[in-house]
């Protein structure tokens, strides 16, 4: 069993240009031409995601034909967090990792990668880091047991270090 599955949910905290929007799908596209790894979240019920797939589910179509919902314009990463945990049982995308857009995302061309749970992803607990847009489905899919810690702690001392 893989540590991850695709696709990973992407809560956009603040309305994002159409335009950026369908350049940060296209830059996590890993599997599947035209198709991204991040499904964007426009409801609770977790509409555009795939149910019931045997393997990797597809992640949201890219460009974007039109101005998405923003359901969770405001949210914070805590909301977002239980929205996923609280997703339909039959909605096939990873329950412990997803991506947040918020207002820095705006500025920098970052998001929010984040983790429910714990190393052996057991808990509640919610851990996250700021990563480059583009790509960041691609270091989810990477993912294996210990890596995110050594990640942060690698982060850690980057910024003991000052470096």
């Amino acid at each position: 069993m893989a540590w991850t599955e695709q696709p990973y949910a992407l809560f956009c905290t603040v309305e994002v240009p159409v335009k950026t929007l369908s350049k940060w799908l296209e830059d996590n596209e890993e599997c599947d031409p035209g198709t991204s790894d991040l499904l964007l979240v426009t409801s609770t019920n977790f509409d555009g995601a795939p149910r019931d797939a045997a393997g990797p589910g597809e992640g949201t179509k890219f460009p974007l034909s039109g101005e998405p919902a923003w359901p969770f314009k405001g949210s914070l990463v805590e909301e977002c967090a239980k929205i996923l945990k609280n997703a339909p049982k039959d909605a096939c995308l990873d329950r412990h990792h997803f991506v947040v857009a918020d207002a820095q995302s705006l500025k920098d061309s970052t998001v929010v990668v984040c983790r429910i749970g714990d190393k052996e992803l057991k808990g509640e607990e919610l851990d996250t880091f700021r990563s480059p847009a583009a790509g960041a489905s691609g270091f989810l899919m990477g993912l294996e047991p210990g890596t995110w810690e050594e990640m942060q702690e690698n982060r850690h001392r980057e910024e003991v270090l000052g470096s």
